[in-house]
């Protein structure tokens, strides 16, 4: 039994307490009536989500009680940003989802978010650790690893931009090499309460940036991302546990075009340059793609994020008519099955036809013809073709008449 002074700030196990009683499972078993803690011995062998917890009970004046324990865990959640180029410039500002399209050589911001369980104040100290894995095609960039922590959930969820954290990096432990469980990166911290104004609402943000590199996976389940969480588990003792893993997914596309004559032979000869519309400072401008995997008659770009494009034929065949420019967008969305698993489920590339979900590849021909072509410049080009006609026939009318009479007066 406890008195009101047998526990100072140190805890339980800092003051040596002994218990007075363990295993009160038989229907008569009984205590004497004052103030209990009880002990909660669940197994915590396999670790992963599960947690004792302890339970204060005041038994004076009851002759029967019943004892529900509450286990409390905390939880994680990884998100990532995305950004539609043509129409945004500040990714900054943008909401935080699972899934992500972005273009190879991109800066990917993730984030990872903890709460601590609702009996966090019941340890003498609290150990918070994040394990984070990337996909192999990103590349941590270790320069923008950033600790947040907010007073609430909501608070933390709202700040879209992470300015109104109190920044706490520095009260947090970073590795990104040998760490024993295959992870990329652990940002923890061994007593969270040892930060000033930390309580069991407060919640812990880690920011960061990776790269997606040309290694990138294209389309299908794309580049999965995920983390997980250890904690303490035990308030009167020094074990951890692990939360379940949480991931987010990033995809890019490729977009692939075969060069054929009219009847649908591949055509050598031509060169190509992609563009893709950027918003500036007002108005969309237009950036080069770098072409890769070219060959005499199929070109690759790869690594393509979705918005909108611009394919010139920078050089035609020989003896064939040149392409029109032909802008298009690309579209995509993803959904989550029921296993958890992020997928892309639709890939539009406008006037470059639908794309392989599978592949993430956007695959279409480009024809070329032979012969003449009338130009294409609209109404005031069609007015000045017949314009030049007519005033070609009314010349040799003219031409003919002088000639008619001239030959009358020779006569």
């Amino acid at each position: 039994p406890l008195t009101e002074n047998t526990i100072s700030s140190d805890g339980i196990l800092g003051n040596n307490i002994e218990a007075d009683a363990k295993n009160l499972t038989g229907n008569n078993d009984t205590i004497a009536q004052g103030y209990w803690m009880f002990a909660d011995e669940t197994d915590l062998s396999n670790g992963t989500n599960v947690s004792n917890s302890l339970v204060m009970v005041d038994t004076a004046g009851q002759d029967a009680i019943t004892i529900n324990p509450k286990t409390a865990l905390p939880t994680v959640e990884k998100k990532v940003k995305d950004i539609e180029d043509t129409e945004d410039s500040n990714i900054a500002d943008n909401e935080w989802h699972d899934t992500a399209d972005h273009d190879i050589d991109d800066n990917v911001p993730f984030k990872l978010t903890a709460t601590l369980p609702s009996n966090a104040q019941g340890y003498q100290t609290y150990k918070l650790i994040f394990h984070d894995t990337l996909a192999d095609s990103l590349t941590l960039q270790e320069d923008t690893i950033k600790v947040y922590m907010y007073e609430t959930l909501h608070r933390a969820n709202a700040d879209f931009d992470l300015n109104d954290g109190m920044d706490v990096t520095d009260k947090f432990f970073k590795k990104n090499s040998e760490l024993a469980d295959d992870c990329d990166l652990e940002v923890g911290c061994d007593n969270v309460f040892s930060i000033e104004g930390t309580t069991k609402d407060s919640v812990f943000v880690v920011y960061y940036e990776a790269v997606l590199g040309e290694n990138a996976i294209i389309g299908g389940n794309g580049n999965t991302n995920e983390v997980y969480l250890e904690y303490s588990n035990n308030p009167y003792g020094t074990g951890t546990g692990t939360t379940e893993v949480d991931k987010v997914t990033v995809f890019t596309y490729q977009l692939k075009i075969n060069k054929v004559d009219g009847e649908g032979h591949a055509l050598a000869g031509a060169e190509f340059a992609l563009y893709k519309k950027v918003l500036g400072e007002n108005d969309p401008v237009l950036v080069e793609i770098d072409e890769l995997d070219a060959n005499p008659t199929t070109f690759t770009w790869t690594g393509l994020d979705d918005g909108d494009y611009i394919l010139k034929e920078t050089k035609v065949p020989a003896g064939y008519n040149g392409m029109a420019d032909i802008e298009f967008t690309i579209t995509a969305t993803h959904s989550q099955s029921e296993d958890g698993t992020l997928t892309l489920t639709s890939l539009d590339g406008g006037k470059m036809g639908l794309g392989d979900t599978v592949t993430g590849i956007i695959d279409e021909n480009i024809v070329n013809n032979t012969g003449s072509v009338l130009p294409e410049t609209g109404a005031m080009g069609t007015f000045m073709l017949i314009f030049g006609g007519a005033s070609l026939v009314m010349i040799a009318a003219v031409f003919m008449i002088t000639r008619k009479k001239m030959s009358v007066y020779e006569d």
